[in-house]
């Protein structure tokens, strides 16, 4: 995963590998550091495996960074996410963030 900027500065966070349960804490506490910027970007390309575990990741970083005033665009999202995020009614949220 890389990042960075300042205020001004849109943050580009790139994910890969996989984005499961066995791997998501390591990416929020990354995730979740006290960016400064008003627009986060995640670039998801690299993700090579997924289960409910991403879904509830991007949801709660998209709502924590959304409640600090700063906006989260979802680059790349793999369908497989849609597809779980649709069984937790989701998928709208991470669409709209695309």
């Amino acid at each position: 995963m890389s990042g960075g900027g300042s205020h001004s500065d849109p943050v580009l966070l790139a994910l890969s590998g996989p984005l499961t349960m066995n791997s998501v804490g390591k990416c929020y506490h990354a995730l979740t550091l006290p960016y400064t910027a008003t627009d986060i970007r995640i670039d998801l390309s690299g993700v090579t495996e997924v289960d409910s575990s991403a879904v509830a990741l991007l949801t709660t970083l998209i709502r924590q960074t959304e409640m600090r005033g700063s906006r989260v665009r979802l680059e790349s999202i793999p369908q497989s996410i849609f597809d779980i995020a649709g069984i937790y009614d989701a998928d709208e949220l991470l669409a709209e963030r695309c």
